[in-house]
């Protein structure tokens, strides 16, 4: 050992999982199979009450949809708000006091902000290669039924 004393039972073992951790938090592969479990299993996931009215005006109109799922192909880990499978539609909604809305909390962690829409970026690129479009919203922006309408139309 490095300090000179001798080995006790089960610390080669240690050393040994320290390097093996060390290894594998360098591969990029590793972080995302973690990420992902992590997705699935812990993040208990809230609706909104627009994301509730978005799915009430998709239910009306017929429209099939799945709620906080993943699509393996554009982000193992993220879950998306609503996946429209048949038009091939991503929607996220982003809360404006979660997300830092510019409008209603211009002093919000910029941080914050940069970060998450870092990762959404790569999320953009990566969903229109697969042929998946990403539509954003801020939470004001769907505040009332007709302005869902007006911004889900053209897409259903």
């Amino acid at each position: 050992s490095k300090t000179g004393k001798p080995l006790r039972r089960g610390d080669q073992w240690l050393i040994n999982m320290r390097a093996s951790l060390k290894r594998r938090l360098q591969d990029t592969n590793y972080i995302e199979q973690l990420r992902a479990r992590v997705a699935r299993t812990t993040i208990s996931l809230r609706d909104s009450n627009v994301e509730k009215r978005v799915r009430n005006y998709l239910d009306a109109h017929g429209v099939m949809y799945k709620k906080h799922a993943l699509v393996f192909e554009v982000a193992k880990w993220h879950r998306f708000d609503l996946i429209l499978p048949v038009q091939r539609l991503l929607i996220e909604i982003d809360g404006c006091y979660w997300h830092g809305c510019p409008l209603h909390f211009p002093n919000s962690l910029p941080s914050k902000k940069k970060i998450f829409d870092r990762v959404i970026d790569e999320i953009v690129l990566k969903a229109k290669d697969y042929g998946w479009k990403l539509m954003r919203f801020w939470e004001h922006d769907l505040k009332n039924n007709s302005s869902i309408e007006f911004v889900l139309k053209p897409h259903i």
